[in-house]
């Protein structure tokens, strides 16, 4: 690659990002005007799960500090650290779903991107985490339809494979309906595995919808098995660090439970996170899972135990942050950050500069 051909990268790769950055402060006002009300929402839902919760806490206080009393600290640490394992896990799955839509970027860098956006899920408005992402994406160059695409995949499979694990581990009704959930459980996932195309048809759909261009690109079969077996993996990961959170908070559920308790947090980490009217889906989460816990422990500890499970696991969450930052870029042989950031395209595979 000649010296011209780098020069006019460059040039290209530097305004994609002012386009970019043009495109997303434009998006950040139009959100802010277009989710006023549901901000007011969800302030009001805030405000009604704090009183709640607070109410809960004083009517079985007692229950409540026995169980705070009990606790263990070292299944509460291996609590933490599993849970942190899962976060690390699902932000790898989003770097490798960026890269199959031709984005290259750094995983440090990304994985950067993806915890600072997290924090985004507790802003009320729902929308700021996706901002907070195609925002900071934009500073690397890399365009907004190729951010959007990317998280509406990752949310598609986020959805469909917690419901297939609800659907394989738990009895929804009675034992007569078992094989037909399990049966639904792999139909849905060779719906997966079968039609990729179709489903990044229906996130372009989706961004026609928002006003957003669709991304023309393709997803293997090969990539789909991959991210429906690998997000199904990190259910059962996230489901064993609430198990073991149980352990900790001195709630004794059986191993042979821990299957249910993965396919019950995960369907109701969907429910907060279809509730638009919940930031984070607070409340809601915290109510499925305690409802679906009723069954194994009395009120108390079941809600004690869901609340539990929410702190734990947006420490989680800001300990997985503070670790990405902790840990220092890479840098190559002549001092730059060897996490290399844009748009892959044909041409710079070829060292013709992009269009």
């Amino acid at each position: 690659m000649n010296h011209s051909t780098i020069k006019n990268s460059r040039i290209d790769i530097d305004n994609s990002r002012q386009k970019s950055a043009h495109l997303v402060d434009s998006a950040i006002e139009g959100h802010e005007k277009r989710w006023s009300f549901l901000h007011l929402v969800n302030c009001a839902f805030l405000l009604v799960v704090f009183i709640l919760v607070v109410w809960f806490v004083i009517s079985y206080k007692n229950d409540f500090y026995r169980l705070w009393l009990s606790s263990n600290f070292f299944f509460l640490s291996l609590s933490i650290l599993i849970l942190t394992f899962f976060v690390f896990g699902q932000g790898l799955l989003v770097v490798s779903l960026l890269h199959s839509l031709g984005v290259r970027t750094g995983i440090h860098t990304t994985l950067r991107i993806i915890f600072v956006a997290l924090l985004g899920k507790y802003v009320p408005g729902k929308i700021w985490i996706l901002t907070m992402r195609s925002t900071l994406f934009a500073q690397k160059g890399i365009p907004i339809r190729n951010v959007l695409t990317a998280a509406g995949l990752e949310h598609f499979y986020i959805i469909v494979t917690a419901i297939v694990v609800f659907l394989l581990t738990t009895r929804v009704v009675e034992n007569s309906f078992i094989l037909f959930q399990r049966f639904t459980a792999i139909l849905i996932i060779l719906f997966l595995i079968l039609v990729p195309q179709r489903i990044l048809k229906l996130v372009n759909k989706i961004l026609i919808l928002i006003k957003r261009s669709s991304l023309d690109r393709s997803l293997l079969y090969t990539r789909s098995l991959f991210f429906s077996i690998m997000f199904i993996i990190t259910w059962f990961i996230l489901g064993l660090g609430i198990w073991i959170l149980a352990r900790g908070i001195s709630i004794d559920i059986s191993l042979a439970e821990l299957p249910a308790v993965s396919g019950y947090y995960a369907v109701s980490v969907v429910a907060g996170f279809l509730a638009l009217f919940a930031p984070a889906g607070m409340g809601v989460r915290e109510g499925a899972f305690a409802l679906a816990m009723s069954r194994y422990m009395c009120p108390a500890e079941a809600v004690f135990f869901a609340l539990a499970a929410r702190l734990m696991t947006s420490l989680a969450e800001l300990v997985a942050l503070a670790i990405i930052y902790a840990v220092p870029l890479r840098y190559g042989k002549k001092g730059q950050d060897s996490d290399r950031e844009g748009p892959i395209s044909e041409d710079r595979k070829t060292g013709r500069a992009s269009d």
